[in-house]
């Protein structure tokens, strides 16, 4: 890594089902204290604006919950990859709900708009969602949809509200005026929580995804091999990786 390596701090929960997920960046960054690691010493550090005061309001989008606020979250995570990229330096993000990496793929296109991407979805779940699909109206079951501008409508289960709609189109949209992400270029690695209408679209668009099953028998250095010749023709490559946590109860996707 010879690049300038830049810190963004993103502790938004907004996207999520369930609440904590924006203790996660500070938790890491205490980990490290305690383990005597100065690594965020090390780096500049940009913690993004708190809008988690949305969750205390009424949602008003009920197959995007706290949709607005979301968009203040998407806009800044963007905005602050797009400088960071311009400044030659590389973005490290520590996010609460993967909901925001939407922003940072956003971000990405905006700093580069006539580089293809890659994506490498490091998650047990495909957050494939849309509000016209999703089971549960959370967000952060929804960023790879909103990436690929891919809304799923021929599984549609949901009515959305108009304020929904034109909210949830400007995002697919901003910054590049189309779509940030092709199927052909994301590949999920041991995504296994899905439901009907996300497997569905990943069937459709032959979007890989390498099992843990298949990790866990050729090894993880034979799927890094597989993943870097699927992505040989895009010019940049983004790693989204979402930690989880056991818990009693499933994922509210």
């Amino acid at each position: 890594m010879h690049r300038k390596i830049e810190i963004i701090v993103n502790n938004s929960e907004l996207a999520a089902g369930t609440r904590g997920a924006s203790l996660g960046p500070g938790a890491i960054m205490t980990a490290a204290r305690k383990a005597n690691n100065p690594y965020f010493g090390l780096y500049p550090l940009h913690p993004l604006p708190d809008y988690n005061r949305f969750l205390d309001q009424k949602n008003e989008t009920e197959f995007a919950k706290n949709l607005q606020g979301f968009k203040l979250v998407f806009e800044s995570a963007a905005e602050k990859t797009t400088e960071i990229l311009h400044k030659g330096s590389f973005p490290l993000i520590l996010a609460g709900d993967h909901g925001s990496a939407a922003g940072t793929i956003a971000g990405i296109k905006a700093a580069y708009p006539d580089k293809r991407l890659g994506v490498v979805w490091i998650d047990a779940h495909g957050d494939l969602h849309s509000p016209y699909t999703t089971p549960s109206g959370n967000i952060h079951g929804m960023p790879l949809s909103l990436s690929l501008g891919n809304d799923n409508m021929g599984y549609q289960r949901n009515t959305p509200s108009e304020e929904t709609v034109s909210t949830w189109n400007e995002l697919k949209h901003k910054y590049t005026g189309t779509i940030k992400l092709n199927p052909a270029d994301l590949v999920f690695i041991g995504v296994r929580d899905t439901e009907y209408e996300e497997n569905q679209l990943i069937t459709e668009n032959n979007i890989t995804n390498h099992t843990v099953e298949s990790v866990r028998k050729e090894g993880a250095q034979a799927i890094v091999q597989h993943v870097l010749e699927q992505l040989a023709p895009c010019d940049i490559i983004y790693v989204s990786f979402c930690l989880l946590y056991t818990s009693p109860s499933p994922r509210d996707s």
